[in-house]
C-alpha cells in the first residue's frame, strides 16, 4: 500500500471516474515500437459530464508522461489525437511536448468544429489540487490536451499562452465542449 497523499490524490481523480474501455492502440507505427501504450475512456461522472481521455504507459527518458482530453462527445478520434500526440512526443525528431506547446492536429477535433490545434497545458480541469500533486511525482507528467482554433494558436503565437489562456477565462468557454467558437 502506498501512503503518499498525492498518489492518492490522483488514484481517487481516475477511480471516481467509470472506465468504460481499455484500448490498445493498433494503428500505425505507435503499434509496433510501444506496445502497451493505450487509451483508457472514462465515462462522465454525471448525466451531461464530459467523456475522459488518459493515454498510458508512455515514457521518454525516465519520465512518465500521459496526455489528456476532455469532450462532451465520445468519439474515436480523440483516441487518435491522444496516440499522435504521444507518438509526437516520444518518437518525434522535434523535443519532447511541454508546456504551451501548440501542436496542428491537421484535421477538426470533432465533425462541424473549428478546432484543429492542440494547446499543451497542466491539467487546470482536474482543479485547485493538482499542482501539490504533480510536484510530488517529479517523474511524471500529465499534460491536457485542450483543443484550441488556428485563429487562436496565431494569437498564442504573437501574444503568449498566458494571454490566450486569460482570454479563455474572460469568455468562460466550456473546457469539455469541442464545437465551441473561437475567442479570437
Amino acid at each position: 500500500m502506498n501512503d503518499r497523499p498525492e498518489v492518492g490524490l490522483l488514484s481517487s481523480w481516475i477511480t471516481s471516474h467509470e472506465p468504460r474501455r481499455f484500448g490498445q492502440v493498433l494503428i500505425g507505427p505507435m503499434r509496433r515500437r510501444h506496445r502497451s501504450f493505450g487509451v483508457v475512456t472514462f465515462e462522465p461522472r454525471a448525466p451531461g459530464g464530459p467523456f475522459l481521455y488518459l493515454s498510458t504507459r508512455l515514457t521518454r527518458g525516465r519520465i512518465a508522461t500521459s496526455f489528456l482530453a476532455l469532450s462532451n462527445h465520445e468519439d474515436g478520434r480523440h483516441v487518435r489525437l491522444l496516440t499522435m500526440l504521444a507518438w509526437r512526443h516520444v518518437e518525434g525528431s522535434l523535443p519532447a511536448l511541454d508546456e504551451g506547446a501548440l501542436v496542428p492536429v491537421g484535421a477538426p477535433w470533432l465533425p462541424q468544429s473549428a478546432l484543429s490545434w492542440v494547446l499543451i497545458s497542466p491539467p487546470y480541469p482536474l482543479g485547485d489540487q493538482w499542482p501539490a500533486c504533480a510536484a510530488a511525482l517529479p517523474g511524471f507528467r500529465l499534460w491536457w490536451a485542450q483543443p484550441i482554433s488556428a485563429q487562436e494558436a496565431r494569437f498564442a503565437h504573437v501574444h503568449g499562452v498566458d494571454a490566450l489562456r486569460a482570454r479563455f477565462r474572460a469568455e468562460g468557454i466550456q473546457v469539455a465542449d469541442g464545437r465551441r467558437a473561437s475567442v479570437v
